[in-house]
């Protein structure tokens, strides 16, 4: 009986239809770590067989089709015109990360990339003639970065099922849409500075940041996103009714990154999925790092959206590395500072993971 249990089972799966590529839309800013994080994944999809779609800025066909050849493209807005979100990631993370900023101009500085999301944002809810096409295509599910886009109204306005990923939402509103319980006394809210061990001033501070951040989340959300929304797709859309119908978040973290916390059936963890397999060095890279001996490499990178700095740091920090007895690479745009020793090598872009994998 069991032969023939098992000559049954063989005989469904060799004669079971073969599983059908998905139609993936992509809706969400290309620009940036968040639009790394996400060609990452809509890469890797297309490489199994999906047709995977983005929806982009005309003004970055070139550049997208040029970097991304696997993926296919909706594009929206003036391709002569390119979005001011563009400009402002190259900006604003610069100016947030080497200024001393006031509270009013750290809040100027906050609205003018707010508002940049939000323009870009209008420029894709707001082509009809995109939206109707994108209505008429029979979509699968839709992909997402969610607090820098509206794909999630994107995936409401077209009734699918949507999959967001990201690191965190500084304003809370993944926590709010997931309903995960949040206890504060544990869990430092993302800007707090703090950790899991909070003292009982600690814990006030904690709070206070949270529903401080989560009330700029929540009137962002209304005068910026919601509104959006009533005047392209129309007044029963809303970004938070948007992202609590989310099937599946994937979050770029994990219980060796991040402190212990709950978390919901629908979430999981994709920690390590910008690791690529390793790759050789260039020769004249492979030479330098060679050359250190025992003492070893040190790897410097302030993320993909600060590769410059103030000329001022960038020499103090020279000087800093010189006195290293390591060989520094350091990804570093701008001209090579006075003081940069012969131990460091500045790039315009560093092969992390195939140094990483070096050592």
């Amino acid at each position: 009986m069991r032969t023939g249990l098992l000559l049954a089972l063989t005989a469904a799966a060799i004669l079971s239809p073969r599983a059908q590529a998905a139609d993936i839309l992509v809706a969400t800013m290309t620009f940036g770590s968040p639009w790394l994080d996400v060609a990452k994944i809509a890469e890797a999809l297309a490489s199994r067989g999906h047709v995977v779609t983005v929806l982009a800025p005309a003004s970055e066909r070139s550049d997208l089709m040029r970097k991304w050849p696997s993926l296919r493209y909706e594009f929206f807005g003036d391709p002569e015109k390119p979005p001011i979100i563009k400009n402002n990631m190259k900006v604003v993370p610069k100016t947030f990360a080497f200024s001393s900023l006031t509270w009013l101009e750290f809040l100027a500085l906050g609205n003018k990339m707010a508002s940049s999301l939000l323009d870009n944002c209008e420029g894709m809810l707001s082509d009809s003639q995109l939206m109707t096409k994108l209505k008429n295509s029979h979509y699968d599910v839709v992909l997402t970065y969610p607090g820098t886009t509206c794909g999630s109204l994107v995936a409401q306005y077209l009734d699918l099922p949507l999959v967001c990923t990201l690191r965190s939402m500084p304003t809370g509103l993944d926590i709010s849409a997931s309903g995960v319980p949040n206890p504060l006394s544990y869990i430092p809210t993302v800007t707090s500075g703090l950790t899991d061990q909070m003292t009982f001033l600690q814990r006030v501070k904690n709070t206070l940041v949270y529903f401080g951040m989560t009330t700029i989340g929540q009137l962002m959300a209304e005068m910026g996103f919601d509104a959006i929304a009533r005047r392209t797709i129309g007044g029963n859309f809303t970004i938070f009714a948007a992202l609590a119908r989310t099937d599946v978040w994937l979050y770029q973290t994990g219980v060796m990154f991040d402190f212990p916390r709950p978390t919901m059936p629908n979430t999981v963890s994709i920690a390590g999925h910008m690791a690529d397999e390793v790759k050789p060095l260039s020769e004249d890279l492979e030479k330098f790092v060679q050359s250190s001996g025992d003492a070893g490499v040190v790897i410097v990178t302030f993320g993909s959206m600060i590769a410059a700095m103030p000329a001022e740091l960038a020499d103090m920090l020279a000087a800093a590395f010189a006195r290293l007895p390591q060989k520094v690479v350091w990804r570093y745009a701008g001209t090579p500072p006075p003081s940069l020793g012969t131990n460091t090598r500045t790039m315009e872009w560093v092969p992390q993971s195939d140094l990483l994998g070096k050592f």
